[in-house]
């Protein structure tokens, strides 16, 4: 492997990295406020949880209508959105017990 490509390399690596940290901070937030939206109780793993589920139901979502988030603020309504839609359906199913 070239020097270059022992760079570029550790340059994927770090920006997968960043993107993950970025993801879970993402979710994080948009858990928080679907949680306070919603009025759901729960802590920091719950809301990372929330968010990120919220983030894959809410790309869906917004992809159905042709709606696709450029920036890091759009990223965060489409996991709130997505976190409100998952929270509602999970009390559908399971009646509402967060409280």
């Amino acid at each position: 492997m070239s020097h270059f490509g022992f760079h570029f390399g550790l340059w994927i690596q770090w920006k997968k990295g960043k993107n993950m940290l970025v993801s879970i901070l993402v979710g994080a937030i948009s858990g928080w406020l679907a949680g306070l939206i919603m009025d759901s109780k729960g802590g920091i793993i719950r809301n990372i949880i929330l968010g990120l589920v919220g983030g894959a139901v809410g790309n869906w979502i917004f992809r159905a209508l042709d709606i696709m988030p450029y920036s890091f603020l759009g990223h965060i309504v489409v996991g709130v959105v997505g976190a409100v839609v998952v929270i509602w359906v999970g009390r559908l199913i399971f009646g509402h017990r967060d409280r």
